[in-house]
């Protein structure tokens, strides 16, 4: 999910995941995710389920765990890309900042889904910065082991390039949001975005984890715009609040909003 953020600057004061004093906070392996659970993600939701099973083992051999505490810096943006991650548990934002303290978020990857890729492929320097939004297990495979099977498995590129092209159309979308829709459409999108990645078989209501803060953020507004339109809303039965999530009762209703109910 890619979103568009307008707020204060929280990048500085993000503790880099390399910073001295953060051993206990990376751990470089953990024993919790054999082998076996490296390899389901990988073949599954990493777009390289082509690869000959005995390739697909050997790339498994080289990757690595790293558990992030909620609200640390895993790369800035200019840094070397030399890794490729996949997110086992958590939330990651991927954000980029201005001189004046604003910021855009460009994407929220939720568990299953992979980043960093573009810096990977180049071998230029990361084009965003990464944190984690909470408790964040990462997978990890270094450039110099990840190139080494896309030569022998070609199939792996064109895996990417459709990666790639997912986050290249979805950057055009959200431009086009910001340009063409109201602030009241915008909102109802996200939170439609949203919902799709928390909804459970069967839910009419869907329970999105987010804060009134980082929803404002993703669409470019202050948490008081924020506040005032979901109380009308709330009002009209379309959603509820409460701390640190909103429910969203009548997706139909944010659907009209947009013109595709």
């Amino acid at each position: 999910m890619w979103f568009l953020l307008g707020g204060q600057l929280s990048h500085a004061t993000l503790p880099r995941s390399g910073d001295e004093g953060l051993a206990e906070i990376i751990k470089p392996m953990i024993s919790s995710y054999p082998s076996a659970v490296r390899r389901q993600l990988l073949s599954k939701a990493f777009l390289i389920s082509t690869m000959p099973e005995r390739a697909l083992d050997d790339l498994v051999k080289f990757t690595t765990v790293a558990r992030i505490e909620p609200h640390r810096l895993i790369f800035s943006k200019g840094d070397p890309g030399d890794c490729l991650y996949g997110i086992l548990t958590g939330r990651v934002r991927i954000f980029s900042t201005s001189p004046e303290g604003g910021e855009i978020v460009l994407n929220v990857m939720e568990p299953g889904e992979l980043f960093g890729e573009i810096a990977l492929l180049d071998g230029s320097t990361r084009t965003a910065s990464a944190a984690s939004m909470e408790h964040a297990d990462l997978l990890r495979i270094h450039r110099d082991h990840f190139l080494g099977h896309v030569k022998a498995n070609p199939d792996l590129i064109l895996g990417m390039l459709t990666l790639v092209c997912q986050r290249l159309r979805w950057t055009s979308s959200m431009i086009e949001d910001a340009a063409f829709l109201p602030f009241p459409a915008r909102l109802a999108k996200r939170l439609l975005a949203l919902a799709e990645h928390h909804r459970k078989p069967g839910e009419r209501e869907v329970t999105v984890a987010v804060s009134q803060h980082d929803l404002g953020g993703m669409v470019g507004a202050g948490r008081e715009a924020i506040n005032k339109q979901l109380a009308f809303w709330r009002s009209a039965g379309i959603v509820d609040t409460g701390r640190g999530a909103i429910v969203i009762r009548d997706c139909e209703a944010l659907r009209a909003l947009i013109g595709c109910a």
